[in-house]
């Protein structure tokens, strides 16, 4: 029997989440610990790990930020910004190995039922490696940015297609 399970990323997941970041980016698309660190440090109960027979599998990093504002690529977060309403799907990983047992699945369902508890009615989030159809299936929908953005997602991903995506979980879609 396979035991899987998601749990909140503790202090010595971090070995294996950075191991699973550099199996499933490209170098140019890896952040540093510092940087993936800061993601949980900002919103622990928004981060998860997908843990199959005791051992760590996959990721899903996110935090609250303002709806329709982009984050930041590679940076350190300190702190928040005023006035986050929406919940950023920051990264998720699973192993090449792993893939297949719905991992990711339950981590994004966990992050959702999470958010949405919280009151929260608005994901995003950027879609790269030809992932977009996969978040299609939780709701997501492409949205365009803007120029600038896109320059920054493209040094991270160079000749990558990406989407931005968003969620909403009510019918009011016009609300900042």
């Amino acid at each position: 029997m396979q035991i899987l399970r998601i749990s909140t990323i503790q202090n010595q997941h971090w070995p294996d989440i950075e191991a699973i970041q550099n199996v499933c980016y490209p170098p140019v698309a890896q952040e540093s610990l510092a940087a993936l660190m800061s993601h949980w440090r900002v919103a622990p109960h928004l981060c998860f790990v997908a843990i199959k027979e005791e051992a760590i599998a996959g990721y899903l990093l996110a935090h609250p930020w303002p709806r329709r504002a982009i984050p930041p690529l590679g940076e350190v977060y300190e702190g928040l910004p005023n006035g986050c309403d929406s919940v950023f799907v920051h990264d998720l990983a699973i192993l090449p190995a792993m893939r297949g047992y719905k991992l990711a699945t339950l981590l994004v369902q966990e992050v959702l039922q999470v958010s949405q508890n919280q009151g929260y009615e608005h994901f995003s989030l950027i879609s790269v490696q030809g992932t977009a159809k996969f978040w299609q299936r939780f709701g997501f929908v492409a949205n365009p940015v803007g120029t600038e953005y896109a320059a920054a997602v493209a040094r991270f991903y160079p000749g990558a297609n990406f989407s931005w995506m968003e969620k909403f979980t009510t019918g009011n879609r016009d609300h900042h």
